[in-house]
């Protein structure tokens, strides 16, 4: 297991722990969350509030998961499990947990999570979403050297980082200006040419949607065949690492069959992704396509696939899907009739080939830098683990023979540890107790007809049937969307008949 761990050498004066005996771990609380409006409101942090520091402020329960700056947070629950935060002051949400170190530097622990975070994420639990197996979290072995070596450590590792940190950001404004010059160059392109006519999409291309998943099929010759969804749809290209399989009736396979030159649209989810897509070019045999894609066909060869895609990206087509697509709880989509409304600027099929071959003789210096500006990014990430590597092995910073005793250290860790839990069971005891409602596998309607409260659209898919399958979800919501309201804060809860 060390090995595994990326631990192979420990100094003298080191001892090789168990997390759960140099730390505490307390999963946030969806009873964090009472009425908006009460008074007393504290700021709610879930991974949005780490991340991009949108940090919400909202009423508590006395049951409520609190952290503070000498608190560490992971996310316990979700794609992203086994990341770790430095703390921040209120009421932790529920895919996170809070880690109280004892007696130990807290920032040691902070660069130790994130040293083995490749190990946690290996062995989360969960098919659908995954989630970090406590079993294994607790049971992690930690070096700990003094407290004195572990200050200059974390001194160490953070001057280190902070020139690295530097770096990186330079190669995010480099990533940053590429992107703003292919949006550049579409919106360039376009704006020189001269329009012959103008046509809707679904005048030069017939329209489809896709299969739609979970439909009985008992008593029907059916075939199974590999499937696009929207993960796999993607802006300008496709990400083929994962493609799943669906069975339909055998009778359905022409229709819903991949032909190269298809332009592919994504019929939503987050405002960047209304109408993404690109051009099938036949990637994979006999691939068709789940309805939360659009399919456009052209309906003659004097209109181009790649030119019609192209133009797609520009901001006036974006601006279009966005300000013509349906807006609730924090999601957007677009339907075939939206999509089938997009006006194109048509030019001579020879004007489009002349388009197509100019932005894509421009998109592959792009790509090239893009593929550079990447390159960088993973040495920069290589680097940081080198240094991580070096100072849970004790190569980072000297021993020194004045540093107390870690057998000391671990005396003290032992009996605080022993205190901070009964102090914990005390506060548990004081706090009074709750009817707690269950609403796993629930349906969306039941849910809200339960809960005292607005409920933001996570915390409702998180406890519905639909867990695990958030275009399930998404369809779901979309079928009720008249019988839900939404306030400006993207919470929404049923509507009053």
């Amino acid at each position: 297991m060390n090995k595994d761990l990326g631990l192979y050498h420990l100094p003298e004066n080191w001892q090789l722990v168990h997390l759960e005996d140099i730390a505490l771990f307390s999963k946030g609380r969806k009873t964090a969350l009472t009425k908006q409006q009460q008074e007393n409101t504290i700021s709610y942090l879930d991974i949005e509030a780490f991340e991009k520091n949108q940090i919400k402020q909202y009423a508590i329960a006395a049951d409520a998961t609190l952290i503070d700056e000498k608190s560490l947070a992971m996310v316990w629950d979700g794609a992203r499990s086994g990341l770790v935060f430095k703390g921040k002051e209120g009421a932790l949400g529920s895919t996170l947990m809070k880690i109280t170190p004892v007696l130990v530097k807290e920032l040691y622990i902070y660069y130790y999570l994130q040293f083995i975070n490749g190990y946690i994420k290996s062995h989360t639990k969960g098919t659908g979403i995954p989630h970090v197996d406590p079993q294994v979290l607790f049971k992690i072995k930690a070096p700990l050297p003094p407290i004195e070596e572990q200050e200059r450590i974390v001194q160490k590792i953070e001057e280190l980082f902070s020139e690295l940190d530097d770096s990186i950001q330079k190669v995010k404004e480099a990533q940053s200006k590429l992107n703003l010059f292919q949006q550049a160059l579409y919106e360039e392109t376009f704006k020189r040419i001269t329009v012959e006519r103008e046509a809707s999409l679904s005048e030069i291309c017939s329209i489809v949607g896709g299969v739609t998943k979970g439909r009985n099929l008992t008593g029907k010759e059916t075939v199974e065949l590999p499937y696009l969804r929207v993960a796999n749809v993607q802006d300008g290209y496709l990400n083929l690492e994962d493609v799943k399989t669906i069975r339909i009736p055998i009778k359905e396979k022409d229709k819903y069959l991949l032909s190269i030159g298809d332009i592919l649209y994504t019929e939503g989810g987050d405002r960047d992704k209304l109408g993404r897509g690109t051009v099938w070019q036949g990637e994979i045999d006999e691939c068709i396509h789940q309805n939360h894609i659009f399919r456009a066909r052209p309906k003659s060869p004097d209109y181009n696939s790649n030119y019609i895609s192209y133009y797609s990206k520009t901001k006036a087509a974006r601006e279009y899907f966005f300000k013509s697509g349906k807006q609730t709880t924090n999601l957007a989509s677009i339907n075939i009739s939206i999509l089938s409304n997009l006006i194109i600027p048509l030019v001579s099929l020879d004007e489009q080939i002349k388009i197509v071959e100019k932005i894509d003789a421009q998109l592959s210096i792009y790509s090239h830098s893009v593929l550079k500006v990447q390159s960088i990014q993973v040495q920069m990430d290589y680097a940081k683990q080198s240094i991580l590597k070096k100072a849970f092995n004790g190569f980072l910073v000297s021993q020194k023979s004045s540093d107390i005793s870690i057998n000391s250290l671990l005396t003290e860790i032992i009996y605080e540890r022993q205190r901070m839990v009964s102090a914990a069971k005390n506060e548990i005891k004081k706090k009074p107790k709750k009817t707690k409602i269950t609403m796993n596998n629930k349906d969306i309607i039941e849910i809200l007809q339960a809960s005292q409260q607005s409920l933001s659209a996570k915390e409702v898919w998180e406890s519905s049937r639909y867990k695990g399958d958030i275009e399930k979800f998404y369809a779901a919501l979309k079928k009720i969307s008249h019988l839900i309201k939404e306030d400006p804060k993207g919470f929404i809860s049923l509507r009053e008949k």
